[in-house]
């Protein structure tokens, strides 16, 4: 996974367009994580392993959630972090937030290679000659399949998060 890394680091700084470097920035925080993971796995210990719990809890608070979703989520997590601090549990929010910016990756880069999909599907139609008639239908479902546009299940998650304040994560940032 390091040669991985060091491969990525390559390709960022050979290219050359501004609109790809987000590719080669996301792929490098996921696959960061990854490392970061298998790190934590390798020291075992009893408090690692209640860190490795809530962290799956964190994460699985992230699960499904659109880009704006959690994009949604990162300013209420850092409003919080911005404001009085009394009774917060730093530790644990600043490791949310970074569990939240591996989340935020993978979710900007699902949805590019969704528009990737389109794109090519767009071209290979006109390449056939096929009408784009269902093109309406098709965006409708991609909505009904997950891809939520509104941010009603935001506080639900909040409330979620604020549950588990008093418990503690490791981070490896």
């Amino acid at each position: 996974m390091e040669d991985l890394l060091e491969d990525i680091r390559v390709y960022m700084q050979l290219e050359k367009e501004d609109i790809n470097q987000w590719y080669w920035t996301d792929l490098t925080i996921i696959v960061q994580d990854v490392l970061c993971r298998l790190h934590q796995r390798d020291v075992t210990s009893h408090h690692q392993d209640i860190h490795a719990a809530v962290a799956s809890d964190v994460s699985s608070i992230f699960h499904n959630k659109s880009l704006a979703e959690l994009n949604k989520l990162q300013i209420n997590i850092e409003s919080k972090l911005g404001g009085p601090t009394t009774g917060l549990d730093i530790g644990y929010w600043e490791s949310v937030v970074s569990q939240l910016k591996v989340h935020q990756a993978r979710a900007r880069l699902r949805e590019r290679h969704k528009d990737n999909l389109r794109k090519k599907l767009e071209i290979l139609k006109a390449e056939q000659g096929v009408k784009q008639e269902g093109e309406e239908e098709s965006r409708e479902e991609d909505q009904e399949e997950g891809q939520h546009t509104d941010t009603e299940s935001i506080p639900e998650v909040k409330e979620e998060i604020t549950e588990d304040e008093s418990r503690e994560t490791g981070s490896c940032q």
